[in-house]
């Protein structure tokens, strides 16, 4: 029966109040994050330094100890750039448990900044990003506080908060984390990704991937009825555009807690008045059981690769090809991450760590020329793929043939 999965749910605040708590927490949390002084937390600018040095400051202030590079918080994954731009850093932080095992809670901090490449607004006007992600980083931080108020997760699992850099420029943080720290911290069992929770409605909390673990349906939904009054909905797949998927490649279970689109996304009008702050609130301290339910089971939530649908016609290219690709790698060629099920990658043959070097007559050495050959193809063209693969501790390179399938079927 799933239900032994589950250790019994123990509430030792009253909910309606302790939700109101960090329901204003996350309000003080949201607004500072979007204060023009962080101008937007564009990755590789001053304004996202800030941001990750306030992140710094709060995870010290709750007492969780460093988990970065070098007994620091910071994760660093990308040197100063030649024209002047500051490096990169996740921000990492834990609390320790008993045993092996990892629980990974993260949200991405930065955003677009003045309006970077992905903006729908006005070009040079502050993107403040406050359900994008601000609210995601409020969520994860007052969960921190509970776990910590409650003396740790005081189970057999590490819970390690993380706030990502460079999603917004394709999931770079999480991309740097999974491959460099993949054993560091033990086993990974699960991650809980916080991604625009700011506009919760109707008490309805997306759970976008969650099917990855078997067990999660049934305990989001039981935790949701018993302290937070949520509903919980578990759909998609396990990729997406945000930072569970590096996990998901990996054979790790996820879920994209999500409050739904709106028409302010990657706009100046993103801003902090705009949010839910109770609904805020509800879904950190679900967070946070949710958290304690997996930090002291007897056993980790159970892997399943979910089948993935085409992406919505509409997003992206014009074909659909189906790999996913391992950001933030030097190259030559676009190294893949996971490969869609059902895909056209999948039927010819690709796998995760294979290295693309050709599509049809387009070289492929940078991820903006397999952007360029796949922009100029069309649906139901077959073409020739050029894979390099390392099996045994040889680099071979072999010629297959994909058909590549329309966006959306």
């Amino acid at each position: 029966m799933v239900r032994l999965f589950f250790v019994p749910l123990v509430l030792t605040t009253a909910c309606p109040s302790w939700i109101s708590v960090m329901g204003h927490k996350a309000t003080k949390d949201v607004k500072r994050l979007t204060a023009p002084e962080m101008r937007g937390r564009s990755a590789r600018t001053f304004g996202g330094a800030i941001a990750a040095a306030w992140i710094e400051a709060r995870f010290r202030e709750i007492g969780l100890a460093p988990a970065g590079d070098h007994a620091t918080y910071f994760q660093q994954f990308e040197s100063s750039q030649k024209d002047g731009a500051l490096a990169m850093a996740n921000v990492v932080a834990v609390l320790p448990g008993d045993g092996a095992e990892t629980i990974v809670i993260g949200a991405h901090y930065d955003h677009l900044g003045h309006g970077e490449p992905g903006s729908l607004g006005k070009a040079g006007e502050i993107h403040p990003g406050a359900d994008d992600n601000a609210s995601g980083v409020a969520a994860m931080l007052g969960a921190a506080r509970e776990l910590k108020r409650r003396g740790g997760a005081g189970g057999r699992r590490t819970v390690v908060f993380i706030a990502f850099a460079g999603e917004e420029r394709g999931i770079l943080g999480s991309s740097h984390f999974v491959r460099a720290t993949t054993n560091r911290f033990g086993k990974i069992v699960a991650m809980l990704n916080l991604d625009m929770v700011g506009r919760l409605r109707n008490d309805t909390l997306m759970a976008l991937g969650a099917g990855s673990g078997n067990e999660f349906a049934a305990l989001f939904a039981e935790v949701a009825a018993k302290c937070c009054e949520l509903h919980v909905r578990v759909s998609g797949g396990g990729y997406g555009p945000s930072d569970h998927t590096p996990f998901y490649a990996r054979g790790i279970p996820v879920a994209h807690f999500f409050t739904g689109a709106h028409t302010d996304y990657h706009k100046p009008s993103d801003t902090a008045d705009r949010l839910n702050y109770t609904g805020i609130g509800k879904i950190a301290l679900f967070v946070t059981e949710v958290a304690l339910r997996l930090a002291k089971a007897v056993k980790p939530p159970t892997f399943v690769r979910l089948k993935d649908t085409a992406p919505a016609a509409g997003r992206g290219y014009g074909v659909y090809l189906g790999t996913v690709p391992r950001f933030g790698t030097p190259g030559p060629g676009v190294e893949i991450d996971g490969v869609r099920t059902g895909s056209p990658a999948e039927l010819a043959g690709l796998k995760q760590g294979d290295v693309i070097r050709r599509l049809g007559t387009f070289k492929v050495d940078t991820l903006e020329d397999l952007t360029r050959a796949l922009r100029s193809l069309k649906p139901e063209d077959t073409v020739g793929v050029v894979v390099e693969r390392v099996a045994d501790g040889k680099k071979t390179e072999f010629l297959n043939k994909v058909t590549l399938k329309k966006r959306g079927n």
